[in-house]
């Protein structure tokens, strides 16, 4: 439904056999990953999550959204909305 989820499941199905996967914004899977994975988070919003405690997509999705705009600006608010499934 977005081009980060898109961005994500390409990254996972690359490391599989089939090469096929699919990713729903509520995958326990999906979920567990390092926030890293995440296409538009770069080393420094990484370690300034890091620094919080945020080291998976699901703990970067469940983060108050006005703590995300504050920390990663509007950006990293877009894909944290991005990674809900939300355009």
């Amino acid at each position: 439904p977005t081009k980060t989820l898109s961005k994500v499941a390409n990254s996972l199905a690359k490391k599989r056999k089939d090469g096929i996967l699919a990713v729903r914004p509520n995958d326990p899977l999906f979920l567990d990953l390092d926030v890293e994975e995440v296409w538009g988070i770069g080393r420094s919003k990484a370690a300034i999550l890091a620094q919080n405690g945020i080291r998976t997509i699901g703990q970067f999705v469940a983060a108050p959204k006005e703590w995300v705009q504050k920390k990663l600006t509007i950006t990293g608010l877009r894909t944290q909305m991005e990674l809900m499934g939300h355009n």
